[in-house]
């Protein structure tokens, strides 16, 4: 996959945190935002994002930080479950 030209991971992280701010969420901005940048992009966003708002609160931004997690962390942790 090949991400956007011009990545701006402050202004991806922004796009994110207003589409999920307040009651609801945006569901367009944070698919349109995650679905167009590759995994590498997808984890410069999530270090932003943590950096300018802080941890996570909502399940839906729990399930955001799995969608952007690295898949190699990601298989890793989901293999140490199933061993458990």
């Amino acid at each position: 996959m090949k991400g956007p030209e011009e990545f701006d991971a402050e202004a991806a992280a922004k796009a994110l945190y207003e589409g999920m701010k307040g009651l609801g969420t945006d569901e367009n901005i944070v698919a349109l935002t995650t679905a167009s940048h590759t995994n590498e992009q997808r984890q410069e966003i999530k270090d932003k994002y943590k950096t300018m708002y802080g941890s996570v609160s909502s399940n839906f931004n729990q399930l955001l930080l799995v969608y952007v997690i690295n898949i190699g962390a990601y298989f890793y942790c989901r293999m140490n479950q199933l061993l458990i």
